[in-house]
């Protein structure tokens, strides 16, 4: 949803929404990030969890233009999806 109503200010230069996508993003980054980079799929409980999670984070923040600002916690969720979702032998993730 941040994402898109992004890109709808992008597209229309309608920059009515800018504090709606902060408050959203402020949301997002204290909700659904455990403090060990566990990315979670609701903001209200940690599972299930998916690979679309932390996929979904590191997109909306490049789409965003806010992976500098947010380098630390993409990098823990970054760190914690490579240790607990991918396969170790084969180096595919899980979902």
């Amino acid at each position: 949803n941040l994402e898109a109503i992004h890109e709808y200010q992008y597209y229309s230069n309608d920059k009515s929404f800018e504090a709606y996508i902060e408050k959203g993003v402020k949301y997002y980054l204290q909700h659904f990030f455990l403090e060990d980079g566990t990315p979670k799929y609701y903001d209200t409980k940690t599972y299930p969890i998916d690979i679309h999670a932390p996929a979904q984070f590191i997109a909306t923040m490049y789409k965003l233009n806010l992976f500098t600002e947010n380098k630390k916690l993409i990098d823990k969720v970054l760190e914690w999806t490579v240790a607990n979702m991918q396969d170790k032998k084969e180096g595919y993730f899980y979902y």
